[in-house]
């Protein structure tokens, strides 16, 4: 009896649309973890950053989409209504996000996504052409 083959492993597939799919967790380069939950292209709803020394401040999703590959999204924290941190970055295959979040304290970080966005919209297949056809 021959024995089975296992299936070769596939490379990710691009996608040339992405969206949020639940909880959204960003990872901050100077000791923060941001989420939220939403659904779809848009996000909204509640947010909340832990930072490692265990501090932890709520706030809200003011704005925010994913287009394509990119990702924007701005939340206001509850602790001071003019503390907003702006998000933005572009999706790597498999959905994850690195990025920059930017705000107009001193404290600039890079930030990277603990989870990914789902794919909305896989590219089009390239078939081949049919012979005979034109």
């Amino acid at each position: 009896m021959p024995v089975a083959q296992a299936e070769p492993l596939l490379p990710p597939q691009p996608c040339d649309k992405y969206v949020f799919n639940g909880e959204y967790r960003v990872r901050g380069s100077n000791g923060w973890t941001v989420s939220f939950n939403s659904n779809g292209e848009y996000a909204s709803g509640p947010a909340e950053v832990r930072f490692d020394d265990g501090g932890r401040v709520t706030g809200e999703v003011v704005s925010g989409r994913v287009v394509g590959n990119t990702i924007q999204f701005t939340i206001r924290w509850e602790n001071n209504p003019h503390n907003q941190w702006n998000f933005w970055g572009r999706t790597s295959e498999g959905g994850h996000t690195k990025g920059e979040e930017g705000r107009a304290a001193p404290t600039d970080a890079t930030w990277y996504a603990e989870t990914p966005l789902a794919c909305a919209t896989p590219p089009a297949a390239q078939l081949p052409p049919v012979e005979g056809l034109r």
